[in-house]
């Protein structure tokens, strides 16, 4: 009776995110290996020799001018705004963010750094980009100024310098600033001549009129990103407080909720996040549909709506990590997963997710050496965060290695006490070995936690 209630404890707490894992049924079978053959496909090299023949162009994060340390996150933020205004371009491919940090770092430069030409060719060449571009902000009684500064990869110098101003606390306003500031930099750097049309984009990525909100947004989806799943939750249900029309808030929190097992109570937040959908711009409309359909049951829907979003946003690396994810988890397709994975990865080799992702598709499919050496590049990607640990972990459980998913579950605690996937995973490893008193432990410890 005890080893049933564990069991039972186990199961229900173990409902983990739809796009980690498959099966728990299937934990302790290793597939008989499959030849790798050409796993990249030729989607891949489809992919970067379109990306080659663009102008290739490097934004760095907005420097904070004004003594407002509540005002640091719209260093990211603007970031984020610009690049996804300037992706509209068909001329232009924009270098992922954290590329360009790390590239900041091995050079051991500094956002000031690039006023000095030189400093700034330095970066242009390790990043192979045509144009710098670097920016910074003031704030003003209730007014934002935003500057930035166009730098030529060739020598470093400064091709034009622009400046918009935008009334603080309202996303509109700041939304038509960053747009001049968008138009302004295409307006020099594209070739006038060239007629491919305009990807249809949002300039955020989301439609939200709260500049708070989409703090809290952005701050939830970092979160997100190392698994941090009821925190991030709390992140996503302010920003819905503060825009009740925020969609893909509601998409986020529903994603999460489901993460958490919360199936019954995501259900209606998925279905505001739908209902919503028809005002949004398509690449945010196309996730919610495509989680719509999963939840009703139709996987091939799901998959269909996410191949339209990569016709649609080819260049764009989270649509491939997406399609990858609904390949994966709902059909078990690893050979077409492995190829968004690695797509995504093509596209942005810092992309610590995707390779979360690719490290489970490998093991599913027996390439077990492969699994290894991806999930090694993970922890380096992500050397703070516990879930390099964790998934190794799970892995080692899955083909019965159970003192090692032991030892690599206590290398993530150590990193994260609280970590609530490692928690949980280690109750199972324990329960596995046989040790029921430690799962049962820790599983009360769990519970009483949550």
């Amino acid at each position: 009776m005890k080893r049933t209630i564990v069991f039972f404890l186990i199961y229900a707490a173990a409902m983990l995110l739809f796009t980690r894992c498959s099966n728990e049924t299937d934990r302790q079978i290793k597939l008989a290996p499959q030849p790798l053959g050409a796993m990249m496909q030729d989607k891949v090299k489809t992919v970067q020799i379109a990306i080659e023949e663009k102008k290739k162009v490097a934004v760095i994060a907005f420097e904070n001018q004004t003594n407002m340390q509540e005002a640091n996150w719209m260093s990211i933020g603007l970031l984020r705004m610009l690049n996804s205004s300037l992706v509209q371009s068909r001329q232009l491919v924009i270098t992922p963010a954290n590329a360009t940090n790390d590239a900041l770092s091995k050079l051991d430069l500094g956002v000031d750094a690039l006023e000095n030409s030189r400093a700034c060719q330095r970066l242009a060449d390790a990043l192979k980009a045509e144009a710098i571009i670097s920016g910074a902000y003031r704030i003003k009684d209730d007014s934002l100024t935003i500057q930035v500064v166009l730098h030529d990869g060739r020598d470093g110098g400064q091709i034009s310098t622009f400046s918009s101003v935008a009334r603080l606390r309202d996303m509109e306003s700041l939304a038509s600033a960053v747009a001049k500031l968008s138009w302004q930099i295409r307006s020099t750097l594209e070739d006038k001549n060239d007629s491919i049309p305009e990807v249809s984009r949002s300039l955020a990525d989301v439609s939200t009129n709260s500049l708070e909100a989409y703090k809290f947004y952005l701050d939830g989806l970092a979160l997100l990103e190392q698994f941090m799943m009821p925190q991030a939750m709390g992140l996503f249900s302010k920003a819905i407080e503060l825009d009740s029309t925020f969609a893909s808030a509601y998409l986020n929190l529903a994603h999460t909720m489901l993460a958490l097992g919360l199936f019954k109570e995501s259900k209606p937040i998925l279905n505001r996040a739908v209902a919503l959908a028809e005002y949004v711009p398509e690449r945010e409309r196309l996730p919610i549909l495509a989680m719509n359909a999963m939840i009703n049951g139709e996987p091939y829907k799901a998959i269909e709506i996410y191949n339209k979003a990569v016709e649609l946003f080819p260049e764009d690396d989270e649509v491939h990590y997406e399609l990858g994810n609904y390949y994966f988890s709902l059909v078990h397709d690893y050979k077409k997963a492995i190829e968004k994975y690695e797509t995504t990865i093509e596209l942005n080799p810092k992309h610590k997710l995707a390779h979360n992702q690719l490290a489970y598709c490998y093991a599913a499919i027996g390439e077990m050496e492969h699994s290894a050496y991806i999930l090694e590049k993970y922890a380096e990607l992500a050397p703070d965060e516990p879930n390099p640990y964790d998934s190794a972990g799970e892995i080692s459980q899955r083909e019965g290695k159970l003192d090692d998913a032991i030892d690599k579950y206590k290398m993530a605690l150590k990193i994260n006490p609280q970590y609530w996937h490692s928690r949980i995973h280690l109750a199972t490893a324990y329960q596995d070995a046989g040790k029921f008193r430690k799962a049962k432990s820790l599983l009360n410890k769990v519970l009483k936690d949550s």
